[in-house]
């Protein structure tokens, strides 16, 4: 037999190569296509991203804005100490002085400033003679209105005080209460005359609280409380 000639062999060498590069394009295609398309995609999704925080850090709410949408000046809590002695703790507003007012069974006792650092201190002459009344109290900035109040009963020497449950109260005409949470949310509060607080209901809405029972009462939100007298006929309402 004769050998195939040398040109047969190069033309079926180049025909082979040329079956090897198709399929290694073909390869590539298959596998750096989608891979190319998921990187492009991720980048932009992540240029999107950078965009949306530059636009949320520029739209960031200054001190102005922040304010409307407070109470205005507040009382942060309050607590009693064996005398008893108040410690009144307010909200700073910058730079300026605030004054703590308060009201003893509604008649105004009077206001008193500076405070130190954000706390005010009553001691036990203060509340000599109002022993088991109902406090209120309210701060304001100068020349300001007076915040929203802030509620307590004035317990005896030893600073405690002594919120009936549901089994020491009596019954009576029926008495509301309304709190109001300081941020749109579905908070749980906690009441001295129930064992279990009704559910807030819809979001950012103040809890509207029903009952017919009469005596000293209390109402907490994440560990601050106030307290106040259930009444007939009552409607209060309650900030935190």
């Amino acid at each position: 037999m004769n050998a195939p000639a040398r040109d047969e062999f190069l033309r079926r060498d180049a025909g082979s190569v040329l079956i090897e590069v198709v399929v290694a394009v073909v390869l590539l295609a298959i596998l750096v296509v989608p891979l190319a398309e998921r990187m492009l995609s991720a980048a932009t999704r992540a240029d999107a991203v950078r965009q949306q925080a530059d636009r949320v850090a520029n739209d960031f709410p200054g001190e102005r804005m922040l304010a409307s949408w407070t109470w205005g000046s507040e009382v942060r809590g309050a607590w009693w100490r064996p005398g008893p002695t108040l410690y009144v703790d307010t909200w700073r507003s910058g730079d300026l002085t605030l004054a703590v007012g308060l009201w003893v069974d509604g008649w105004f006792l009077g206001e008193q400033s500076p405070v130190v650092e954000g706390v005010l201190r009553f001691g036990a002459g203060t509340w000599s003679t109002y022993v088991g009344a109902e406090l209120v109290m309210r701060v304001r900035s100068p020349g300001g209105v007076w915040g929203p109040p802030w509620r307590s009963l004035v317990p005896e020497a030893d600073g405690l005080l002594s919120l009936a449950g549901p089994a020491g109260m009596a019954a009576g005409v029926e008495a509301q209460v309304v709190a109001h949470a300081p941020a749109a949310a579905n908070p749980e509060f906690q009441v001295s005359w129930a064992q279990v607080c009704p559910d807030p209901g819809s979001l950012g809405l103040p809890l509207v609280l029903e009952s017919v029972l009469s005596g000293p009462a209390g109402l907490s939100l994440d560990g601050s409380g106030q307290s106040l007298r259930m009444q007939p006929e009552r409607a209060l309402d309650v900030y935190f």
